[in-house]
């Protein structure tokens, strides 16, 4: 995958409905962040999940959904 910087703003509504198989990614803008929630929200959006081998795993179980694990194979 190549990233390549786009300049200036893109039509939102044409980036949402192009048919071709382009897909464009957007970063975070800490500015815009106004409260705790809405760096809850973005996180919950990005989907994070971490590895049962990782060296912090027993540091954040708790917080982990257990129940519905995703395997790597």
């Amino acid at each position: 995958m190549e990233f390549q910087e786009s300049t200036g703003s893109l039509n939102l509504e044409e980036s949402i409905n192009k048919t071709t198989q382009e897909e464009i990614f957007y970063f975070i803008d800490f500015t815009k962040l106004k409260s705790v929630e809405d760096l809850v929200t973005v996180m919950a959006a990005m989907g994070f999940g971490l590895s049962n081998k990782h060296f912090h795993f027993e540091k954040i179980k708790q917080f982990l959904d257990l129940d519905r694990p995703v395997r790597a194979q």
